[in-house]
């Protein structure tokens, strides 16, 4: 039997992350991925849905067989950095096999066992498939199959008005494709009213159909029949959710608690096995690249920089989202729905800020930022509606996390014409009280009767 310090299940973004800097640590590592590397994100989420935005937007008029060539070379332009060799020659042993309990400290790949001190879960996550009369029925598409469509789909019916159902149907109906969602509640959940309106007309302008609080009744092989009546479809993508991919692992074997949802773990990333942790998407939502890279930076000191309780690291309980659809949204913190005793909302428009005029040339830009500040200036929360949304979020999450007061942005000197000035207008707007209010004017003409009297003037 092989013994590392580390045993790593699952070779996407929290896996990998964890399989660098630990052996970059100089710890011995395995990681086993029985599938692709780089996990949902690289090979059915996050990259090859960014592309197709990415054509949509650029080139609409692409031949559709050129698809899902097109979207492999965003895919195979970044998988070296996460292919077998590149963490081989970090000293990973990475073993391309599905592996599976054998007890608390050894799991079995192949025909082969191997032990460690240590053990992580990064299985990440699969999409949950709505329970509806007839789908079993039909030829559905979700993430892991839809990026190699090579047609445009005449009545594409996206099942789910989340933030992936929402991105798909921007994007394929910018393609040409007929696009219709249906969502059990309202779409855009998560999102502020303000957002969601927002979205909501960029989608009916579009011409994207809305369905919203649906109640299904079942498919057959031409309609799906709700209680909106029975609607079309040619293609059909699910996208209501998602579910932790830890089934297949034989977790009942050794007792580690988990349920459909995910992985049950502690503020630490452990499971109720101390020395075995859970990361990313198959502990549960929220689901997010950027969250199981946060949750492998939390283990990897846990397992090689804490002793006992000291110098143990959390993992994050609140991170940053972005919904990339045309204008994206991006938000972190607390809700500008619900801000908090004592904290307001300061919001700036879009259609207020020089560069947003300049680069909208049809109509007046529509978006704003929207952050949530308590007594002492310090943000609580943001919201961004804007293109490029989440390339705006970082002086925001920068403040939040260092819990700088808004006086820090204002003294900035941003490049004119930039979007970027709207965030520091948040912060004039929370300080002209201030500077132009009565106090400041008498300070104003003391100061310049001082300046006479002096002979300055």
């Amino acid at each position: 039997m092989k013994h590392y310090d580390i045993l790593i299940i699952g070779g996407g973004a929290a896996g990998l992350s964890l399989a660098a800097g630990a052996a970059q640590m100089g710890l011995q590592v395995a990681l086993f991925e029985g599938g692709k590397m780089g996990g949902e994100c690289l090979n059915n989420g996050c990259v090859p849905s960014k592309r197709l935005i990415a054509i949509g937007k650029h080139e609409p008029q692409i031949d559709p067989h050129q698809l899902p060539a097109r979207i492999n070379q965003a895919i195979n332009a970044i998988a070296p950095n996460d292919s077998p060799e590149r963490f081989r020659a970090m000293g990973v042993n990475v073993v391309q096999e599905k592996a599976h309990f054998v007890d608390k400290h050894s799991i079995m790949a192949g025909d082969q066992t191997y032990y460690g001190r240590y053990i992580a879960i990064a299985t990440g996550s699969q999409p949950a498939i709505p329970n509806i009369n007839g789908l079993e029925k039909i030829a559905y598409y979700t993430n892991e199959n839809i990026f190699t469509l090579n047609t445009i789909p005449q009545n594409l019916l996206v099942i789910g008005g989340g933030f992936i159902g929402l991105e798909l149907a921007m994007a394929w109906r910018a393609l040409g494709a007929g696009v219709a969602i249906m969502a059990r509640s309202s779409i855009g959940k998560g999102l502020s009213q303000r957002a969601r309106h927002i979205i909501t007309n960029q989608c009916l302008k579009h011409e994207i159909q809305i369905y919203e609080h649906t109640e299904f009744d079942h498919f057959d092989d031409k309609f799906c029949h709700t209680n909106h009546g029975a609607i079309a479809y040619s293609h059909v993508l699910l996208a209501v959710g998602r579910t932790g991919n830890h089934q297949k692992l034989g977790l009942e074997k050794i007792g580690i608690m988990a349920d459909s949802a995910g992985i049950a773990t502690n503020e630490y990333g452990q499971t109720n096995i101390p020395h075995i942790y859970a990361m990313g998407d198959c502990r549960g939502e929220p689901f997010a690249t950027h969250k199981s890279g946060a949750d492998a930076g939390a283990v990897l000191r846990n397992i090689a920089l804490s002793i006992g309780a000291l110098g143990r690291a959390k993992t994050p309980n609140q991170v940053p989202f972005v919904l990339f659809t045309q204008p994206e949204v991006a938000f972190a913190g607390r809700h500008i729905d619900n801000p908090g005793a004592g904290e307001r909302v300061l919001i700036e428009h879009l259609h207020e800020n020089d560069r947003a005029i300049c680069d909208e040339l049809h109509e007046t830009p529509k978006g704003y930022v929207a952050v949530v500040v308590d007594k002492r200036a310090r943000v609580k929360g943001v919201e961004i509606v804007a293109p490029n949304a989440g390339d705006l979020l970082t002086p925001w999450l920068l403040m939040m996390g260092q819990g700088l007061p808004l006086r820090a942005l204002a003294g900035i000197t941003q490049p004119y014409p930039t979007m970027a000035e709207i965030s520091k207008r948040i912060a004039g707007q929370y300080y002209k009280p201030v500077i132009f209010g009565k106090t400041m004017k008498r300070a104003v003409r003391w100061i310049m009767c001082i300046k006479k009297i002096l002979g300055l003037v």
